[in-house]
């Protein structure tokens, strides 16, 4: 028997029940249709909330809304990509600020929903922390920071996003928009800077604010559980003289 006959057999070696990635391969309309459709309903939806949002307290809302359209504007250039077969058409400045305003509008975003949680905390469960903190940190501050924060987070997608070939001497005509690390890392370290932005991105866009969130609104359910349980309380009857 020749040596791997039977292994390679066992896992469907055959190249005629082997599944071709161009079967699997997306199609070149579908997604650039789908990306258009949220482009024009998401520019006209969070452009109607910032028409209607002009109270102060809103200021979230508001915030939410814009991140939300730093998003959608970069949807024309995605389609336009993804129906060309990945090639991209529009320059390395280009690849790399309509990738930044991704990562920004994921911060800005989740930072958004972390603030509201913390102000829906602070005015639920801590009152008269809440009264003695919001005169000393005004809402456009406290929004200047999480974008601030937000945009420095996401800065080193505008450092190695670049366009070429995305293989190591690729021979193709196709401009990708991709990461790049060799600048700082040799290909054989590549997958750690990827792997590290990966892990970092997660914790502090989704890990880290998921727990601030769940902490927030776990302490808000049991104030207010406490406060109508109270209330339900059967009180003791007054005795008559």
């Amino acid at each position: 028997m020749e040596e791997g006959g039977e292994y390679d057999g066992y896992y469907g070696a055959d190249n005629q029940s082997e599944c071709e990635y161009v079967d699997w391969q997306s199609s070149g309309a579908l997604i650039p249709a789908i990306y258009m459709v949220v482009f024009v309903l998401g520019t006209a939806g969070n452009g109607l909330v910032l028409w209607t949002v002009l109270r102060p307290a809103d200021v979230f809302i508001a915030s939410l809304a814009v991140a939300d359209l730093t998003f959608v504007v970069t949807l024309p250039l995605w389609a336009t990509y993804t129906y060309r077969d990945y090639d991209w058409p529009f320059g390395a400045f280009a690849c790399k600020l309509s990738s930044y305003l991704i990562f920004v509008n994921m911060y800005a975003s989740v930072f958004c929903l972390t603030g509201l949680s913390l102000d829906r905390y602070l005015a639920i469960v801590r009152p008269v922390a809440n009264a003695r903190l919001r005169p000393r940190v005004g809402g456009a501050v406290a929004t200047a920071g999480r974008w601030a924060l937000a945009g420095l987070l996401a800065l080193p997608v505008l450092v190695f996003r670049t366009t070429g070939a995305a293989l190591p001497g690729e021979n193709s005509t196709k401009a990708q928009c991709y990461m790049d690390y060799s600048l700082v890392a040799s290909p054989d370290a590549e997958w750690a800077w990827d792997v590290g932005l990966g892990v970092s991105s997660t914790v502090l866009g989704f890990a880290g604010p998921f727990a601030v969130m769940l902490t927030c609104y776990f302490c808000i359910g049991r104030t207010v559980a406490g406060h109508f349980g109270k209330e339900r309380a059967p009180r003791p009857r007054k005795r008559p003289r």
